[in-house]
């Protein structure tokens, strides 16, 4: 019995020495060699969206530019990425949803590539602005903006420099958000049981967003957005953007238009530059995804419609009528 305790003893501690002897053995698995010149490899791209809550768009569009400033783009039929054939190099890399109706990305490298949104016509905007033959009234000094949709809901991601050398080098940009929300409230509004219509546009935004950097551009636009009823005197309304110009020289100004249901038209001009350059302000900054900026007006004196042969205002036909009031931010 003794002489197979010490046997038994005896197989154990071989054992025990041939399974540290097998540990010190293991080694690091060896990093996958290195791609050959000029020769494609797979390269995995994963889209990171922890920053951008819970949706998720249709599809994406990535741009790869080379050490040559060369662009490759690719499309991704999803939110979560793939596999992109490349030869070895130094990639600074742009991505952005695809999955909109207004926005165009163009540009020959990292630094001067922008999305842009499309142009849209100021009479073509909302009925009560098909109904009208003559030009919409604009504010001041903005005749020569052009006039463009909002901008559909823009997420990008970028990276500045991703060496791409063997196949364990997978590229992961961190999607973001690339939109503001300007929120619009007009409140104790006169006769409001009497609007059938109304809208209203801002002037001196960006009409396009460098991704590489976040960042509008200095080229302004004017954009139109609805107006809705709230309660009995309350209109509001809400217009996505992507900012306004960052060097801050461009004036801003609030047009508001409201049609009557016997046909009068009017409109007000707010000048709300210092309210959106405001130190603090959003809106000139990197989008921060749910930072919304909102404007509040109160007292907006809409003319109380006048039947019959007495006195007061008459709406003609076609006839943008401007009531000037002192201005409560």
């Amino acid at each position: 019995m003794g002489y197979l305790i010490w046997l038994y003893m005896g197989i154990a501690f071989f054992s025990l020495c041939s399974c540290c002897h097998d540990d010190d053995d293991k080694k690091p698995e060896p990093d996958p060699n290195p791609i050959p010149p000029d020769t494609y490899a797979d390269m995995t791209v994963t889209f990171d969206w922890s920053q951008c809550g819970d949706e998720r768009p249709a599809s994406m569009s990535l741009y790869l530019f080379n050490s040559q400033e060369q662009s490759i783009p690719v499309n991704f039929p999803n939110a979560t990425g793939g596999k992109v054939q490349l030869l070895p190099d130094k990639y600074q890399a742009l991505a952005y949803n695809n999955d909109t109706e207004n926005l165009t990305g163009f540009g020959t490298s990292y630094e001067d590539f922008e999305i842009s949104v499309a142009s849209a016509e100021l009479e073509g905007f909302a009925r009560m602005f098909a109904q009208t033959r003559g030009n919409i009234p604009r504010a001041e000094d903005t005749e020569n903006q052009p006039v463009v949709y909002e901008p559909d809901k823009l997420y990008i991601g970028n990276h500045i420099g991703h060496t791409f050398q063997t196949t364990a080098d997978g590229l992961t940009l961190f999607m973001k958000p690339a939109t503001f929300i300007y929120s619009i409230t007009i409140k104790n509004v006169d006769n409001l049981s009497y609007v059938v219509e109304a809208a209203a546009t801002i002037s001196g935004m960006a009409m396009s967003m460098h991704p590489a950097t976040a960042l509008p551009t200095q080229t302004t636009a004017i954009i139109p957005f609805a107006l809705q009823v709230e309660a009995s005197s309350m209109l509001k309304g809400e217009m996505r953007c992507f900012g306004h110009c960052p060097e801050q020289t461009m004036k801003h100004y609030l047009v508001i238009y409201v049609m009557m249901d016997n046909g009068a038209k009017y409109y007000y001009t707010y000048d709300i530059t210092d309210y959106l350059h405001a130190p603090g302000q959003p809106g000139s900054e990197v989008p921060g995804g749910t930072v919304d900026v909102n404007i509040e007006i109160s007292n907006l004196p809409i003319p109380q419609p006048i039947n019959g042969e007495g006195g007061g205002i008459k709406p003609q036909v076609d006839t943008w009528n401007e009531i000037e009031i002192p201005i409560e931010m």
